[in-house]
């Protein structure tokens, strides 16, 4: 009874735990990534985590050192023409925001005007359509001339890199700014006069606050429980020790260069690095003894990758003398040793597109895996896909205006429309079609003020869903199809301790201070956990077409 109560928590418990892998190889650009997960306490909304990342391409140095970013390293920039540029982990992941119906005439406008703050001995063709193509370049020389275009409070900028959002300008009653940052799902991202992170929080009041010190430092994350990490800095200004919500440590040791060749995570888990003279990662020596090694070309691309699985990668790039518009990428792979060993190559074609608003996407890519081609077509709106051709079984996508999946068609016929009738942009009803099928599958959804899945249905498979939410955003009942229902009750670190049926009996779950099952009992036997079983199989049968995400 113990283990089949552990397999049905296993489902929806988020269980604490640390993380890291070998580095990700990114052959678009030939970056490795490399991600660590010092530690991870679960919350209210929102858990207590340090996340690292090393990316070799990245020219970021943060809080520790050169090329790796972290969850909290969150790049603020205000830029001289009027839009506001995110950057995620550091050097990661670039969100551009930018006012409604933003155009390449924009550009060109705002170029134009700034040529006329250029001195005249300065001015050249090359340059001219440099500021118009370099949007680091066009910031930095406007900058330089002081030329710059300033945001309004309470202008609204958008962004649909990945998924509608909305960044707003606004002066508190104090006369303090404040950047808000707002997510399809309802969630912020709040920021100061000087771009820092200073909370996040969800619609259901969740939320977690950034203290900083004089220098900018960020020195305390505190969540909704008072529950907080505690940050401390070295003489080089990086952080040397982090401190759990348990009251676990965390340490870091640096070289004089600013490289990080040192960690010790909150189990106790060593890590040691070493770089060359351009701070590119070169070996990786884990836990466990296993070893990690890298080169590099002049580019800062992966050139070689060995280790730690007894497998040796090398990658070859061609931009075709046009790299802001092809990239080609040849990976081979040595698998094992001589005899045995087994040989791999695979082929990556890129093609990009210049956005409206001059940013670069990805237009298409042709891959050949195991001998299967795939060619994939890109939307400039969003960078998703707009077809996938699969040895001549082609894949269809449609979407909004506002990068959401309007529809989809597979090669077999089936296709899949999805509507958004709510103020979240969130699914509320989908429905699928088969080739010869008279009536279509329908499955609808409502949500709560909150943004909270309320009700699910799908008359078809005569299955349906209805849920109630506590204040904090957590399910406290369920009830089904036949009317079942089921409670929950929740510790502190927002899991459930409690789940009772009606009229049957519950399952009582115990946690230690890490929010890792330490035991579980039953009042009723096996037939609570077949119960709950069931219920919980008919709220992810009902919710799955919709990719709905529930915090249980």
């Amino acid at each position: 009874m113990k283990t089949l109560n552990y397999v049905i928590l296993g489902g929806i418990l988020l269980l604490s735990h640390i993380a890291f892998g070998q580095g990700q190889i990114n052959v678009q650009n030939g970056n490795i990534n490399h991600y660590y997960q010092d530690f991870l306490v679960p919350g209210h909304g929102f858990a207590l985590k340090v996340e690292r990342s090393f990316n070799s391409k990245s020219g970021y140095l943060g809080m520790f050192g050169h090329k790796w970013g972290s969850n909290f390293d969150i790049d603020f920039e205000v830029t001289p023409e009027g839009t506001v540029e995110i950057t995620e982990f550091g050097g990661g992941f670039k969100t551009t925001f930018t006012p409604q119906k933003y155009t390449k005439a924009n550009i060109e406008k705002f170029v134009n005007d700034l040529w006329e703050k250029i001195p005249g001995t300065s001015k050249t063709p090359e340059l001219k359509k440099s500021l118009l193509t370099d949007a680091k370049l066009r910031h930095k020389v406007a900058t330089e001339r002081k030329f710059v275009q300033e945001i309004a409070v309470g202008t609204p900028l958008f962004a649909n890199d990945r998924g509608p959002e909305e960044l707003k300008k606004a002066k508190t009653k104090a006369g303090e700014i404040l950047w808000t940052r707002s997510f399809a799902d309802g969630r912020q991202e709040i920021f100061n006069a000087k771009g820092l992170l200073v909370k996040m929080q969800d619609p259901n009041k969740n939320f977690v606050r950034l203290e900083y010190n004089a220098k900018n430092q960020l020195v305390k994350v505190v969540d909704t429980t008072g529950r907080r990490i505690a940050l401390e800095y070295n003489t080089q200004g990086l952080v040397s020790e982090i401190t759990s919500p348990l009251g676990q440590k965390c340490l870091y040791k640096y070289t004089k260069a600013k490289d990080l060749e040192y960690a010790k995570n909150a189990k106790g888990y060593e890590f040691h690095h070493k770089y060359n003279n351009k701070h590119h990662m070169t070996e990786v020596l884990y836990p466990t003894g296993q070893k990690e090694a890298m080169n590099y070309d002049a580019e800062d691309r992966i050139i070689s990758h060995q280790g730690p699985e007894d497998i040796l990668t090398t990658y070859r790039y061609d931009t075709k003398g046009k790299p802001e518009q092809f990239f080609d990428v040849v990976v081979s792979k040595e698998i094992g040793k001589k005899p045995n060993m087994v040989t791999t190559v695979d082929k990556y074609s890129y093609e990009f597109g210049t956005r409206n608003n001059g940013s670069q996407f990805t237009k298409k890519i042709v891959t050949v895996l195991d001998g299967v081609k795939t060619d994939t077509e890109y939307s400039e709106c969003c960078g998703k896909p707009l077809s996938i051709n699969r040895e001549g079984k082609i894949t269809r996508f449609e979407y909004l205006d506002n990068g959401l999946l309007k529809k989809k068609v597979s090669p077999s016929g089936e296709m899949v429309v999805l509507t958004y009738e709510n103020k979240f942009n969130k699914v509320s009803k989908v429905t699928r079609t088969m080739p010869q099928q008279k009536k279509p599958d329908v499955t609808d959804y409502k949500y709560d003020a909150k943004g909270n899945l309320a009700f699910a249905k799908n008359d078809v498979r005569k299955i349906s869903v209805q849920l109630f939410y506590d204040t904090k955003g957590r399910i406290r009942k369920l009830v089904d199809q036949s009317g079942k229902k089921i409670a929950f009750e929740y510790n502190e670190l927002g899991k459930p301790t409690k789940i009772t049926q009606e009229g049957i009996g519950s399952i009582m779950v115990s946690y230690n201070a890490a929010g890792v099952i330490t035991n579980v009992k039953s009042t009723a036997g096996r037939k609570i956990a077949v119960e709950v079983t069931s219920a919980f199989q008919s709220l992810l049968d009902v919710i799955r077409p919709a990719g709905v995400s529930l915090n249980i």
